[in-house]
Formats: C-alpha cells, sequence, structure tokens
C-alpha cells in the first residue's frame, strides 16, 4: 500500500487544513474526524459551492475497470452505500438510490408510435425520439446521489466531531525557513496557508480546491514539483415535471444534432439535465460561476432533453447553472504527498467521477495523513510523484 508520507512530529496541537469545501475535502474532513483529528476547512464561498454542488451525482460500481481508478471506483461506491445509511441516522437525507442505465441513441424528436416503449421496454416517459436503446447499468452496479446535500451532510458530521470552516481565500502558503532546510538538504516545509493573506499554522495542509488547485504552482515558487490542473466545464439545468417519473438514468447520443447529454431523474421529482462541454476560461472563484451560465447552452440542453420525452417538453427550467470539473494531465486524480515539500498534501484531478470517488479518496488520504500510509486503496497510481520529472 502507498507510504509517502513523512508525520509532522511536533505539531499535534495543530490542526490539518483542508483547502476547500467541495465533496473531496468534506469526505476527508469527515473521515480524519473520525480518526480524532482537529480540521479546519477553508473555503471563499460555502460548502459545496462549486462542481459539488452543481454535478449530476451519478455513481458507477464498474466503469472505470479499464485504468487505475477501477480499484477507487469500486471501494467508494460501496462507501456510499453505506454512507447514506450513516448520514441518514444523523438526520441527513441524501436522495442516494440505485437507479437503473439505459444509452439511448436519438434521432428527430418525433413521437414514438403507440406502444413503442414498451415494446423495446423503455419507460413511458421516454416517448419521443429514440431509436435505439441499450443497458448500460443495474440497480446492482449504478445509483446516484444528490451531490449538495451529500457534501453538505458529510461537512455537518465532521463539524459536529469539532471539524471548522473558515471563511476565506487562500493565497498562499506558509512555508518554515527554508535557508535551513536547503543547509540540511532537506525538504522544504510548509506550517499553515494564508488566508486572505493572514496566516494560519498547520500540522499538515491539503490541497483539494478542484480546478482553483492550478493556483498552487504559483504558491510553490520552485519548492516543490506541481502539474498543471485544468477545469472542463459543463452546463446543467434542473427541471420538475408535473408527474413523477421512473428513476433511469439516460445517456444519450443526439444523431442528428450531433450532441451528448445526460438526464438523472431524482427520487424528489427533480431532473437533472447536463451536457454542453467546453473549455472556457476558469473564473477566479467559485463566486462567479453564476455569471459563466450562457444561456445558449442551457437552450441547447433545453431542446435535447425536450427531443426524447414530452414530461420533460412540457416543464419549465427552474434552475441553470455551470461548473468546472478537474483535471490532471494523465487524467487519473492526483492524491498523495506533494513531492519536494513536506507536511503538503493533494487530492485533486478526479473529473466527472468526483462524486462517486469522493468518499473512498477521503478515507484514503485521512489514512495517509494520520498513519503514513493508506490501508484502504493502494494510492501509489494516484501519488503527485508521477509528474515529477515530467511536469514544470
Amino acid at each position: 500500500m502507498a507510504s509517502e508520507s513523512e508525520k509532522s512530529g511536533g505539531a499535534e496541537d495543530l490542526p490539518v487544513i483542508v483547502c476547500g469545501g467541495g465533496v473531496i475535502g468534506c469526505a476527508l474532513a469527515y473521515f480524519l474526524t473520525e480518526k480524532k483529528k482537529r480540521v479546519v476547512i477553508v473555503e471563499q464561498e460555502r460548502i459545496a459551492a462549486a462542481a459539488s454542488g452543481r454535478a449530476g451525482g451519478f455513481l458507477a460500481l464498474d466503469w472505470c475497470d479499464s485504468d487505475e481508478v477501477g480499484p477507487l471506483a469500486r471501494a467508494s461506491f460501496r462507501l456510499h452505500a453505506e454512507l447514506s445509511e450513516q448520514l441518514a441516522k444523523e438526520g441527513h437525507d441524501t436522495l442516494y438510490r440505485r437507479v437503473d442505465t439505459l444509452a439511448l441513441s436519438i434521432r428527430g424528436d418525433a413521437p414514438l408510435p403507440e406502444g413503442a416503449a414498451k415494446k423495446g421496454s423503455l419507460p413511458a416517459w421516454l416517448n419521443r425520439g429514440v431509436r435505439g436503446v441499450s443497458k448500460l447499468g443495474t440497480q446492482e452496479t449504478t445509483a446516484q446521489v444528490q451531490p449538495r446535500l451529500f457534501t453538505e451532510a458529510l461537512f455537518d458530521v465532521a463539524s459536529k466531531r469539532g471539524a471548522s470552516l473558515r471563511k476565506g481565500s487562500v493565497t498562499g502558503l506558509l512555508f518554515e525557513d527554508s535557508s535551513s532546510s536547503s543547509a540540511k538538504g532537506e525538504e522544504t516545509e510548509v506550517a499553515g496557508v494564508l488566508v486572505d493573506g493572514e496566516p494560519l499554522r498547520a500540522s499538515q495542509v491539503v490541497l483539494a480546491m478542484g480546478p482553483w488547485t492550478c493556483k498552487a504552482a504559483e504558491w510553490l515558487k520552485g519548492a516543490g514539483s506541481f502539474p498543471r490542473v485544468t477545469g472542463q466545464r459543463y452546463h446543467s439545468i434542473l427541471m420538475r415535471p408535473k408527474e413523477p417519473i421512473t428513476g433511469h438514468a439516460c445517456f444519450c447520443n443526439d444523431e442528428g444534432k450531433g450532441e451528448d447529454f445526460e438526464i438523472y431523474p431524482r427520487s424528489n421529482n427533480d431532473v437533472y439535465v447536463c451536457g454542453s462541454p467546453d473549455f472556457g476560461p476558469l473564473p477566479d472563484h467559485a463566486g462567479l460561476l453564476d455569471a459563466c451560465v450562457e444561456e445558449e447552452r442551457v437552450a441547447l440542453i433545453k431542446a435535447l432533453s425536450d427531443g426524447v420525452s414530452d414530461a420533460l417538453r412540457e416543464c419549465e427550467v427552474e434552475e441553470r447553472s455551470c461548473c468546472w470539473l478537474p483535471f490532471v494531465p494523465d487524467n487519473i486524480p492526483m492524491m498523495g504527498k506533494v513531492p519536494g515539500v513536506r507536511n503538503l498534501f493533494a487530492s485533486t484531478g478526479h473529473g466527472c467521477w468526483g462524486i462517486l470517488n469522493g468518499p473512498a479518496s477521503g478515507l484514503a488520504m485521512a489514512e495517509l495523513l494520520v498513519d503514513g500510509e493508506s490501508k484502504s486503496l493502494n494510492l501509489h497510481p494516484f501519488s503527485p510523484s508521477r509528474f515529477a520529472t515530467t511536469i514544470k
């Protein structure tokens, strides 16, 4: 198992500082406080302000089996089921449920012939435009959760155990005397962060700011090796049909429009639809996300959903949103100690599977910080050190 952490002796009275209040940071806080560690989350806006409050929340057991993410996804899928029960005992309904998942091929938006849905095993609400259907997952292998509710629940439980939220913007890292470290041939040591320019000391610091983790490269100033972190934007809409529809997650390809989109009905009768990815410039902070919503992309997603269902066609758009999903150069999450710097860790780059992989990422990172290694997951494939000789 992974073993790349140096324990920070002599700083037991200081908290672990987690930079970022999304699902990755809140899951880490949840498991750190379970291990009796003091935790401070530093967040400029609010818990789940960015992608963790705006994502779809689709969960899959085995969709990542073809690469290094497979064991992480499987472990996290199981943890989601356990956490839904544990969080419910704390009074939190995260809208977790198992779902069937379909792949739909769309051509045009004409109504389907009478009885076609039943004959093709389609849910009755998918009554337009569908020309092909296949099953991608069953209730054994796919599920969903409401991301904002889930992330807020993790933080609420962590806060009851002593975790705290520090509102403010992380503007830099606080270093111990680098000259003495250099003279001894030792790594530079991080001693905390700067929050709006003010020092906040820590025993360990974890960078979990999603796409905004890109700021760390500047903060390090050559002290350690850090890869390029980027973001891909997705738009989404939320609708509420007049009548409840079945809980089928749908991955759709509109052949005529050349667009892929996803439909996630939720147990509270919300229907979340997302698509139209692009690489628009990342705003300075999550508080600017609403201003980044492009109405043309919202209209496109609404038109795509209208093309498969009268129930959705009759809906008004209740909420419109966009968010940036974080990626590192090889599209494999980056979790572990930042090379060249003591007491500094990163957990980011989870891409479109951030909600799925949040729990197992949080558990593994908590084990790394507290015990010096992760026993629940081999973190070696995710180590930031894999970029040390290739990313400058």
